[in-house]
């Protein structure tokens, strides 16, 4: 009990001080515009220097780190900055800090480190996508700060305190309102097949990613699976369960559609045209995959779509 009252008043006298004391929040310097929120994905090294393509803007979570998305909202503001720099990320796309130095704008694109592709680099506002002239951005301990004229002559101060992108749960729009599926009940698929494609580390995630594809030539069925594995996994064999996380291993990520299209996992049936005829995301479920000596593809499959269809199925040559 003694304890308990220790603790009870010691919170009650420190949440009196906070509220005497209000922390303010960081500022910016003359001039400048704060953007408070940072974005952004790391695209790994290019011809000896590494590419981190950063957002900075006054709206929270405006980038599909999967697919490069761009979420823009009228009445906001967004700074978009292809930094090459001379350090990696040390965890990949995750998480990283934005390298500390001086950027300047390169419009020959040289991707050279210490520069910004003018190709890439550009501020929109109000829906409106305005081309820079020139660009010197500094990153230091304290965050980053850019001074930019643009192609009307107009010259811009941005600052951001922060410079630390975290991308853990920030991929994927997975979760539409919309039921995207246009299936009328279940689906049994049998007498497939599997293939897959290995495509290393798509998402400098550190994870490998396979294309897994189930085909039924005689009624034009397919599924596409984006499945991820340990980078040494040399073939796609495991269990796998749905679920969107770019991180984990052993993972089939949920399909959902973005700029590019239809997203990750997915099941079709089409016309002799190859025109889709049925359609839907796979959004739950599991997958397993085995290989054999001969390298062959065998896969059983238990899945749902978003309206709660099961879709589900092994192919011929699967054996427990």
């Amino acid at each position: 009990m003694k304890r308990f009252l220790s603790l009870l008043i010691l919170c009650i006298v420190t949440l009196g001080a906070c509220n005497r004391h209000t922390p303010t929040p960081p500022q910016p310097e003359d001039n400048y515009t704060y953007l408070s929120f940072l974005s952004g994905i790391y695209y790994g090294e290019t011809d000896g220097a590494y590419n981190y393509f950063i957002v900075l803007s006054n709206r929270k979570e405006c980038l599909d780190v999967a697919t490069g998305d761009f979420f823009h909202y009228e009445k906001y503001e967004y700074l978009f900055l292809d930094l090459y720099a001379s350090e990696p990320s040390e965890e990949y796309n995750k998480k990283f800090f934005v390298p500390q130095g001086t950027y300047t704008l390169d419009t020959t694109n040289s991707k050279a480190s210490g520069t910004l592709s003018s190709q890439y680099s550009y501020l929109y506002r109000n829906k409106e996508k305005i081309s820079l002239t020139s660009c010197d951005v500094e990153v230091n301990i304290n965050g980053i700060s850019a001074i930019i004229t643009d192609s009307s002559g107009n010259t811009h101060q941005y600052q951001c305190h922060n410079r630390k992108v975290d991308n853990y749960n920030i991929f994927g729009n997975n979760y539409s309102d919309e039921t995207l599926s246009n299936l009328s009940g279940d689906v049994f698929i049998n007498n497939c097949y599997a293939q897959a494609t290995e495509l290393g580390d798509y998402y400098v995630v550190g994870k490998k990613l396979w294309w897994l594809y189930i085909l039924r030539d005689e009624s034009n069925e397919m599924i596409i699976f984006e499945l991820l594995t340990p980078l040494d996994a040399e073939t796609p064999a495991g269990d796998y369960i749905v679920w969107s996380n770019l991180y984990q291993d052993y993972l089939a990520l949920p399909g959902y559609i973005s700029g590019d299209g239809d997203t990750w996992s997915w099941y079709y049936r089409t016309d002799d045209s190859n025109n889709a005829i049925s359609y839907a995301p796979i959004v739950s479920g599991e997958l397993s995959v085995k290989q054999d000596s001969n390298g062959e593809l065998a896969a059983t499959f238990n899945l749902k779509d978003d309206a709660e269809n099961f879709i589900y199925g092994q192919t011929e040559n699967y054996t427990k």
